[in-house]
């Protein structure tokens, strides 16, 4: 069972995990921050025992944002993207990382045996601020150990090659049953895709 990385009553859509936006298929799903009087400051927290694997520095809008990979000892991977402003630790880490380039999320290997515990903050604030507020953030959980249930149609394997998707899972059925069931319960933040999944069921 997950906890979540972020407090649930401030969340007011999900983007679902394993669906096509902006015509590439996401692996990841994600949460919107839409409420009245909302600016980017929302505390991430990692959500596993885990090490700090791979992270990534980049624009998007013009602004820095920032991802992270976290692994577990069981082979499950943690995915949070467009990280705005990070936790000390984390900032010390990115700091390394290559110069950002426009919409160039590709990640770096983070040396040493780093980790983090469930409940630690890994950021402060999330998403895009000065081209309209947009407050958002990717969550995608993984489970490096075995394929899912959509890898194991040769078509949709063939066509879904990157090295993610064949591992994402649906998290909603990875939280507690409250949890899950007030995730199920908000609207979609994508108007085309709606709750559509490839994951989820």
């Amino acid at each position: 069972m997950l906890p979540l990385p972020v407090n649930l009553a401030n969340v007011t859509s999900i983007l679902y995990p394993g669906q096509v936006r902006g015509g590439d298929f996401k692996a990841h799903g994600g949460f919107r921050f839409d409420g009245a009087g909302q600016t980017t400051a929302v505390d991430v927290r990692a959500t596993i025992n885990a090490r700090i694997h791979r992270g990534s520095r980049y624009l998007a809008s013009g602004e820095v944002q920032y991802g992270f990979d976290f692994i577990n000892d069981c082979g499950i991977m943690i995915r949070l993207g467009h990280l705005r402003e990070l936790s000390p630790k984390l900032q010390a880490i990115a700091d390394a990382f290559p110069p950002p380039v426009e919409l160039d999320s590709r990640m770096t290997t983070v040396p040493g045996n780093q980790t983090v515990t469930p409940g630690e903050l890994v950021a402060t604030h999330t998403g895009v601020r000065d081209n309209g507020l947009n407050v958002f953030l990717d969550y995608g959980v993984y489970d490096l150990g075995q394929r899912n249930a959509a890898s194991q149609n040769p078509a949709w394997l063939a066509s879904h090659n990157n090295d993610t998707h064949p591992y994402g899972v649906c998290w909603f059925d990875w939280l507690s049953t409250a949890d899950a069931a007030a995730v199920r319960a908000l609207p979609s933040a994508d108007g085309l895709m709606g709750k559509t999944s490839d994951y989820c069921r």
